[in-house]
């Protein structure tokens, strides 16, 4: 009976020791859980917190620098896929920004810069926001050319307010015929 109870005495011993290593493994695998859902929880709080910090105009003057500079990757990057264009009745989807816009075309109609005239933010949460703008192109004599009223949608992705839509009351060439 001696000889048993010294391997009973040891086989209790391991049953509580793997006992006590589930037990471990369980309190880490749910410590590592909590770990990850409170990453997750400040990961989205600290979304909104630069949603609000960052201006949803700022990215659409951002947007204007782009467009003077002819750079259909820096408005592709600012914008959102697919933009949207509604100009007067005619509303058409495009793959990127720069697919919806030929720079040869307003240059052969005489454009060659525009600037924001003002800038009106009508709203903004922490995934959306609208801005109404009036704008004007010129051509390289420093004349205004057209001057145009359009709202435009951003949504917050990636850390940055993207263009995702604009609307245009009248007309806009965008250099399509």
């Amino acid at each position: 009976m001696k000889e048993y109870s010294r391997e009973i005495g040891f086989l209790f011993i391991l049953a509580i020791v793997v006992v006590g290593m589930n037990i471990s493994k369980n309190n880490a695998i749910q410590e590592q859980r909590e770990l990850f859902y409170q990453t997750l929880d400040s990961a989205k709080v600290l979304s909104k917190h630069y949603a609000q910090q960052k201006s949803p105009i700022d990215a659409v003057e951002k947007y204007f620098d782009f467009f003077n500079g002819t750079d259909k990757q820096g408005l592709n990057d600012n914008s959102d896929s697919p933009f949207i264009f509604s100009i007067g009745n005619k509303t058409t989807a495009y793959e990127k920004y720069g697919d919806s816009v030929d720079f040869d075309g307003l240059r052969a109609i005489g454009w060659s810069y525009s600037t924001i005239n003002n800038a009106d933010l009508i709203y903004k949460d922490d995934a959306s926001a609208m801005v109404s703008i009036n704008f004007s192109r010129y051509n390289t004599d420093d004349k205004a050319i057209s001057t145009t009223d359009v709202t435009y949608m951003l949504v917050f992705k990636d850390d940055m307010w993207k263009l995702k839509a604009g609307f245009v009351q009248g007309s806009l060439s965008l250099g399509k015929n």
